[in-house]
């Protein structure tokens, strides 16, 4: 489940209010709650040149963080909007007394519609993500809620937090079979003018945030991931982050492999009434089963016949399959992944129809 909320996560820590003094800037509870309740994040998530180096600035002030170049040949585009709402009403959300903000995503494949409800709280000390239910109906027979709680709470974004400031937290996660560990580490490093793509600028804060997972299978060990990610706050809560190939990188030029911004795009929508992923709009569901071993089904929805590629990438960006390629009528089609020639670990699989994109993480056990 950790996986498949790793878009949502980070959409919560990289659209956050914060406060600027003249010469820092510190985010507190008061400037989250301002940012995240009841607001609406359009997050653009793109695939960086990974053969492309970028100036990721330092931990000094007054600094110009300026990616308005980076333009459509350097990037492959995804989308993902986050409306936090109130949890009230929401599946699952009993199991979450303490939550401030909910995140709710409808998904529907084949008869079945899946609902993933993201829960978080506002705490004094940081904003965390408390949990994540899933609630399944197949009609007539199958109609499930199934929750999974963080243990502690993960921590997303500290508060108090300014320019020196850092902060490790460790959460777990698992669904009876699958236990999930993570290390969180993020240090305020750095400070200055943010330009985005759009041309939007402000005062922003520099972090670097070092994630560290570790996945058991049934009490064994599977796999171990860690990501750098140097991300910048605006006074806002626009946003922009550079994931790193080097994990020990702290200054300068990197090698960039994914770049995401995120800005403010009006109050939080009603998403019982308006449901993303329904038939009929583009949607990549994840796959199932997630983790698994040898293979597993993708499920996609295109909108109209446009011409389709669906590929699966390893960790390192090489493509390892190609499922689909070809024009294909609108609708719901399913492919099957197997993978048991494959090595154990990590996989994303990217979907593209037309001007839509969007991609994945599964994880391959062996």
């Amino acid at each position: 489940m950790k996986l498949v909320h790793c878009l949502a996560v980070l959409a919560c820590i990289f659209g956050l209010f914060l406060g600027q003094a003249a010469a820092q800037i510190t985010l507190t509870q008061a400037d989250v709650q301002s940012a995240i309740l009841n607001v609406q994040y359009t997050s653009y998530s793109r695939q960086y040149n990974p053969g492309k180096s970028i100036n990721l600035g330092d931990a000094s002030g007054g600094q110009t963080f300026d990616f308005s170049n980076i333009t459509a040949p350097d990037t492959l585009r995804d989308t993902v909007v986050t409306n936090y709402r109130s949890p009230s009403g929401l599946p699952g959300a009993d199991m979450f007394p303490s939550a401030s903000a909910a995140d709710r995503k409808d998904y529907s494949s084949g008869g079945a519609t899946i609902t993933l409800v993201s829960y978080f709280s506002i705490d004094p000390d940081g904003f965390y993500l408390l949990g994540i239910s899933q609630h399944v109906q197949i009609p007539p027979f199958i109609d499930t809620i199934s929750t999974f709680a963080y243990r502690p709470k993960s921590l997303s974004f500290p508060t108090p937090f300014t320019n020196g400031d850092s902060r490790t937290s460790t959460d777990i996660i698992d669904n009876g079979a699958t236990e999930n560990i993570t290390t969180h580490s993020v240090f305020a490093q750095g400070y200055g003018t943010l330009i985005l793509p759009n041309a939007k600028s402000n005062q922003a804060l520099r972090l670097i945030a070092d994630n560290t997972t570790t996945t058991y299978q049934n009490g064994t060990f599977a796999s171990r991931t860690r990501t750098r990610t140097v991300a910048f706050y605006m006074k806002d809560g626009s946003t922009a982050a550079f994931e790193v190939a080097d994990t020990a990188y702290t200054s300068g030029n990197a090698m960039a492999t994914r770049f995401v911004y995120s800005v403010k795009t009006g109050a939080a929508l009603d998403v019982r009434q308006t449901p993303s992923g329904v038939p009929g709009e583009f949607h990549l569901a994840q796959n199932y089963p997630n983790p698994f071993n040898p293979s597993t089904q993708i499920s996609y929805t295109i909108s109209s016949a446009e011409f389709v590629s669906l590929r699966v990438y390893d960790l390192l960006g090489r493509e390892v399959a190609t499922l689909v390629t070809g024009r294909q009528p609108a609708g719901t089609h399913q492919v099957r992944f197997e993978a048991g020639n494959l090595p154990g670990g990590v996989y994303f699989y990217r979907l593209e129809a037309g001007q839509s994109a969007d991609r994945k993480k599964m994880l391959l056990l062996k």
